[in-house]
Formats: structure tokens, C-alpha cells, sequence
């Protein structure tokens, strides 16, 4: 997620997705999140906070990305499956 983070300052707006993160956001994370004053902002703090949501976090994350921000799901799909893709 570091690498796109800029991308993903960019192009998301957050509160968009918020609802599909109900299962791994508490309703003081979404406080935090809302309380941005700014939709850059607003990334960096979702950014900050997903990191200790624990392992199933990102996929989560990128599932809520599908469809509000299809490229950007793309985008992180496509750098985390080869490391997670076991040796053939």
C-alpha cells in the first residue's frame, strides 16, 4: 500500500468506501477518519489505521476499492499476488 499511496491520495475518496469497512474499522476509526479536514487527509488517516487492522485488513481494503476504485484494487492486487503466490 506505501508504493500507491500517492495514487491512492489521489483518486479515493474515502468516505465513499467507509461503510464496507464496518467489519475492520471501529466507530472510533471512522471518527478519526471523518474528523480529516481534507480528502488527502482523510487517505493518509484510512492509510495510517488499516496497517493495525490485522491480516485480513488488505483484503478487505481492496475489496471496498473494487467498487469505488476498480484501478486502484487493480493496482494493489497485482504487487501483493506475487509475493503471496506459493513456488511452483
Amino acid at each position: 500500500m506505501r508504493r500507491h499511496r500517492l495514487k491512492i491520495r489521489m483518486d479515493l475518496e474515502p468516505e465513499n468506501i467507509l461503510a464496507k469497512l464496518v467489519e475492520i474499522l471501529s466507530d472510533t476509526d471512522e471518527g478519526e477518519i471523518k474528523a480529516e479536514t481534507t480528502r488527502e487527509k482523510k487517505c493518509d488517516k484510512l492509510l495510517e489505521i488499516l496497517p493495525r487492522k490485522g491480516p485480513n485488513a488488505f483484503k478487505v481494503f481492496v475489496e471496498a476499492l473494487k467498487g469505488e476504485a476498480s484501478h486502484l484494487a487493480s493496482d494493489l492486487i497485482e504487487k501483493k499476488e506475487p509475493s503471496m503466490s506459493l513456488p511452483t
